[in-house]
């Protein structure tokens, strides 16, 4: 299991040093940093991989600290979005001379894909976790809740423009935003579509990704990417 652990954050490394070597390359290549925010879109997806590895390493040592892992835990389920939502970074593509357009088709759907591997690895991590300190139900419930309200939560930052740490800022305005946009979807139906499509597509890919794992998160063994 260790080995298998390693296995992943390596690859998901490699992926990461793929996507940093793309866009350096385009940099490089155009004297433009056009496409150089992905790298600090995928800075963010690390966020949610990097806090569930921090909470697996405290359980297995464990470490007691109620409070603090409980902000961990808000400020994964915060920053959880981040990861899947450079797929969205699509709506960017368009030819822009000297780079093909293919080349550039590319450098999305690397971070866009790598972004997704992160967010499938931390919640498989998450759930696990919480199924091993609470049981079964509650590591499913955490997976639940999580897939819809990221569906939401891309919504929120893509055509609301809101940032993770924002809801600590400004939530009022985030939930009256988000309310009417909710309320008016016989009018617009952007905010539910856009949030039930994504959870759809991040629910299959986490459910075909835990499938193919071959094991049980909720076993006694002990489940880890890193």
């Amino acid at each position: 299991m260790r080995r298998r652990s390693v296995q992943i954050g390596l690859m998901l490394a490699l992926a990461t040093f793929c996507c940093v070597l793309l866009v350096a390359f385009r940099v490089w290549r155009t004297g433009s940093i056009t496409y150089l925010f992905l790298l600090w879109n995928l800075a963010l997806a690390w966020v949610p991989m990097l806090i569930s590895c921090l909470l697996h390493y405290g359980h297995r040592r464990n470490m007691q600290a109620p409070a603090g892992n409980l902000v961990l835990f808000g400020v994964w389920f915060l920053f959880f979005p981040n990861a899947p939502y450079i797929v969205t970074d699509l709506i960017h593509l368009s030819p822009r001379y000297p780079i093909p357009v293919w080349y550039d088709l590319m450098v999305i759907v690397f971070n866009a894909w790598t972004g997704f591997a992160l967010a499938v690895c931390s919640l498989y991590q998450m759930q696990a976790l919480i199924a091993r300190r609470f049981g079964r139900p509650w590591g499913w419930t955490l997976a639940a809740v999580t897939i819809p309200a990221t569906g939401l939560g891309i919504y929120i930052g893509r055509f609301l423009d809101w940032n993770s740490w924002d809801i600590m800022l400004e939530p009022t305005m985030i939930v009256r935003n988000v309310v009417a946009d909710l309320l008016n979807a016989p009018n617009d139906p952007t905010a539910v579509a856009v949030s039930i499509l994504f959870s759809v597509l991040l629910g299959l890919t986490y459910g075909i990704a835990w499938i193919a794992a071959g094991a049980d998160t909720h076993s006694n063994s002990d489940v880890r990417v890193m």
